[in-house]
């Protein structure tokens, strides 16, 4: 049996493990003896404190990145034994698994956060009590790429003033009938060959269609896809302090031979390719189950050296996606208004009182500050020359009238490059942002403990009637097991959801039914033209 948290036993406890190799030590606040199977069990020692607060957080829909904050896990010390055990085992990024539940059953709990200790300065003690810093897996995973350098050891004759640069990565579609036909730069490895020979990339290539000596084609032979590497012809001459070498060609490919290019598809090849994780630390079916959302091609050519924690970023804002973890693994959510049955409503019964007997509730009209009526973007971007190619402005006029302002955000897409799909998706973030977005504060009762970030909820309590908003933050009271929420309307998210056959027409649906599906049209963009809300009901992504 899952842990319920809606059950009336009220025995809810924390619980924490310490994951150091062969040894595991297990705490909860109080002594406890927790049932694994019908003939073992493992004792929970009682040295954590009753108080304490698990916060998580999202971040925003313009930087979303799933953070902790620091959660201090603080150990009874009074009789040294846990001092003894930090001089005996290496806690130093050692896994550590928060449980909530209630009984003696560990099925009866569920993990909320599987972190690791902080390194550096993650451990502490004194005569009273030790504590351990933890943080989220994702700052421990996250690496700087390229990795690899070209290098005089692996590359004797390789022109000079490449020597120690790092050996480039290249996601998605640069071959000569796409997009501009925007090539990637190389260098030169054997400047002392009659028919020099040029690396692209530190991984196989899909293909390599053209090659340019300062823009123009040029004649090339001897192609290698598995080291990414060719050849140009003899009569082909190249000076490396005055010519520039670039190549059309397409980059990371699968097992099978497929072009890595779909934003999901690129993530999960650098948390596994790069970052050294496995399926196992990933949550497959979420990732599978973006190709029905995601139809979108990147590409980057990644040849300075950043954190994966940066590419990551980007690509998720672009892609309009949020990671997260459930179950301790990467889980991507597209951004979008989940349907009626993946959702979990709660009523005014649900929000906790506050001590001047007031619901713990409150509400912010764009407290973050995305609106905006203006858009100017950049995308398309040439490695070679380091400039972007394209660039689209989208401008509403009715919502600059509405608010006598022109409210303009710009957008420079690295991963995106094809016109259409990036004036798509600026015009998505146009339609999402030129309504005011509302953030609700609430403090749920035990009910809530289950939730995870980004989750939708359909709230039930003052203003709104089942109006339906996504958790960006979380932070879990470990004494009362009150959840504290701020979460941000999401039916302006509700763009591009198809409408069932039997929807209401404009003016016989309710106001949620006119936020959460779509409308056909005028030419003008009206589901109706005696009411100006119904503007905008007809953008399809």
């Amino acid at each position: 049996m899952a842990f319920n948290p809606s059950a009336k036993s009220g025995e809810y406890h924390y619980l924490v493990e310490f994951l150091l190799g062969s040894t595991t030590l297990r705490y909860a606040e109080e002594d406890l003896s927790i049932q694994t199977s019908n003939t073992s069990g493992d004792f929970y020692e009682g040295r954590l404190p009753t108080a304490g607060s698990l916060s998580r957080g999202l971040g925003t829909f313009l930087e979303a990145k799933e953070t902790i904050d620091t959660f201090r896990v603080d150990v009874d010390n009074t009789d040294g034994k846990v001092q003894n055990y930090i001089q005996d085992f290496e806690f130093a990024n050692k896994k550590v698994n928060i449980w909530l539940g209630e009984g003696e059953s560990k099925a009866n709990y569920s993990l909320v956060f599987p972190g690791f200790v902080t390194h550096p300065n993650g451990i502490g003690w004194d005569e009273d009590q030790a504590h351990f810093n933890v943080i989220d897996r994702r700052l421990k995973d996250r690496k700087v790429l390229p990795a690899t350098v070209f290098s005089t050891d692996d590359f004797p004759d390789i022109q000079k003033n490449a020597t120690g640069s790092p050996i480039p990565i290249v996601y998605g579609n640069y071959a000569s009938n796409a997009a501009a036909g925007v090539a990637v730069p190389v260098v030169c490895t054997s400047m002392t060959a009659t028919h020099k020979r040029f690396k692209v990339a530190s991984h196989r290539l899909n293909s390599l269609d053209k090659v340019k000596k300062n823009g123009v084609r040029v004649n090339y032979l001897n192609v290698s896809l598995d080291d990414a590497s060719f050849q140009l012809h003899s009569a082909v001459s190249y000076a490396a302090t005055t010519d520039t070498i670039s190549v059309n060609c397409k980059g990371i490919e699968t097992l099978g031979g497929t072009l890595i290019e779909k934003p999901h598809d690129i993530l999960k090849n650098i948390y596994t390719a790069y970052m050294g994780l496995t399926s196992a630390d990933l949550n497959i079916s979420s990732f599978t189950g973006l190709d029905a959302d995601i139809t979108e091609e990147c590409r980057s050519f990644i040849r300075n050296r950043v954190s994966t924690e940066t590419l990551v970023g980007e690509l998720i804002n672009e892609a309009s996606l949020d990671m997260r973890f459930v179950g301790g693994k990467y889980s991507p959510k597209y951004r979008s208004l989940d349907l009626a049955s993946e959702r979990t409503a709660y009523f005014d019964s649900d929000i906790t009182i506050d001590r001047n007997e007031k619901a713990a509730f409150s509400v912010e009209h764009d407290p973050d500050r995305f609106y905006a009526n203006k858009i100017t973007s950049n995308y398309n971007f040439d490695p070679t020359y380091g400039v972007f190619l394209g660039s689209y402005t989208r401008q509403l006029t009715t919502e600059v009238d509405n608010v006598s302002s022109v409210i303009e955000r710009p957008m420079s897409f690295n991963w995106f490059y094809d016109k259409t799909q990036t004036e798509l998706r600026v015009q998505r973030e146009l339609v999402t942002y030129s309504n005011e977005p509302i953030n609700v504060n609430l403090t749920l009762t035990n009910r809530a403990l289950l939730e995870s970030l980004a989750d939708q909820i359909d709230i039930n309590y003052n203003v709104f009637d089942s109006r339906t908003f996504q958790i960006r933050r979380m932070e879990t009271d470990l004494a009362s097991m009150t959840t504290r929420i701020s979460a941000t309307d999401v039916f302006i998210l509700g763009v591009g959801r198809w409408t069932e056959d039997g929807a209401p027409a404009w003016a016989d649906a309710t106001e949620s039914e006119k936020e959460s599906q779509g409308f056909w049209t005028t030419t003008t963009g009206y589901a109706t033209s005696t009411d100006s809300k119904s503007l905008n009901r007809s953008l399809w992504f």
